[in-house]
């Protein structure tokens, strides 16, 4: 194994300054390893020499050194003195006072350098905390859901893929909550970690999958489901020239049926819907691939709607050098807004479809 190379006195100069911010307690031993890592990587790089160090061998160098100028630092054994100072916390977290062992540090955290005159790491004091919380009879978290915490998660899970929420994620919020409310009710509360964010929001996902529920989209009811085989329809006989036309007026006739006063009767069901124009435009175009349906019918173009295109066509190729104009862009809005006078419905991209495809006809490209 080769030998470390000696570190310069310009590397020991900055070794030395972080030792005394070791020392003073404002970070713990590896957020100051990092940061005198990051500040030799700087004064290396100016010099353009000098070896290049790792994060051990910095974090070894710095713990050395505040041995041999007599220094001590936040991790180090805590006292019997900082234990009875930090037991009050711990006690109140288990009647029940602090709704988690983070509140409990939080509140510890903010008076007990003060008390000791000296800082501690937070994660430190976390630490010691559930250590101290365990040794008092605190159960750990991962402990199955009991029959009541079981029934409130089917009943989101449930809720969620009813519509009344659009993502698991806006769902967990509500059911913690709940759970919350649950554990707060029960004799052992002080004794048993109340519940988490992730730990909720995890098992919302595990039991829509137990269930065969899909992860995130609302599911179409049958009132939906025939909405949108009504406008697929329309689409394939040319009532409706595009896929986009569909979708809108699709999920505006949705959004008028769920506002109606004769479905919002009290204590009735009430589904609230949060289908978005995209989801509904996709569910249309896949419904119809099912039903082997056509798509939106490509009309020609005709001798005035040509014409219109040509004059914006000779507009595009005088200007094309001309990038700040966005010659094609333009032309396809202008193109567009001709149309339009004309009573034609195309859009600016099919406009600027076709005005690329002629240009780059134009242009040898094509």
């Amino acid at each position: 194994m080769a030998k470390e190379p000696n570190w310069s006195p310009e590397e020991l100069k900055v070794v030395d300054h972080y030792v005394r911010k070791l020392g003073r307690g404002h970070e713990d031993a590896m957020s100051i390893s990092r940061a005198c890592l990051a500040e030799m990587e700087r004064t290396r790089r100016l010099r353009r020499a000098g070896v290049r160090r790792t994060l051990v061998a910095v974090h070894s160098r710095l713990l050395m050194r505040a041995h041999s100028l007599g220094l001590a630092w936040t991790k180090h054994s805590w006292t019997d003195e900082e234990i009875r100072l930090v037991e009050p916390d711990v006690q109140a977290f288990l009647r029940g006072e602090y709704p988690s062992v983070r509140a409990a540090r939080q509140a510890c955290y903010a008076t007990l350098p003060a008390r000791i005159r000296r800082m501690r790491a937070s994660y430190s004091i976390h630490q010691l905390m559930y250590k101290l919380a365990r040794r008092h009879g605190l159960k750990q978290v991962k402990r199955p859901p009991d029959r009541h915490e079981g029934e409130i998660l089917d009943r989101y899970v449930r809720a969620l893929h009813e519509g009344r929420y659009r993502y698991v994620p806006t769902a967990a919020p509500d059911c913690l909550a709940e759970l919350q409310r649950l554990h707060r009710s029960r004799p052992d509360a002080g004794m048993v970690q109340p519940r988490t964010l992730s730990w909720v929001t995890g098992k919302l996902y595990k039991r829509s999958e137990a269930l065969g529920l899909p992860r995130f989209r609302n599911l179409l009811t049958p009132t939906e489901r025939k909405l949108l085989e009504r406008f697929a329809r329309k689409v394939d006989r040319g009532e409706l020239p595009d896929w986009l036309s569909a979708a809108k007026e699709c999920l505006a006739e949705i959004r008028r049926r769920y506002a109606h006063p004769l479905r919002l009767r009290p204590g009735g069901p009430r589904r609230l819907t949060s289908h978005s124009l995209h989801t509904i435009h996709d569910d249309i175009r896949e419904l119809s691939r099912k039903l082997n349906l056509r798509g939106p019918r490509c009309i020609r173009w005709s001798a005035e709607e040509t014409k219109l295109l040509e004059g914006w066509l000779r507009w595009c190729s005088r200007y094309r050098h001309v990038k700040r104009l966005h010659p094609v862009r333009r032309a396809s809005e202008g193109l567009q807004e001709d149309l339009a006078k004309l009573g034609s419905n195309r859009t600016v991209s099919a406009c600027r479809n076709r005005l690329t495809h002629y240009l780059n006809r134009r242009l040898g490209r094509a």
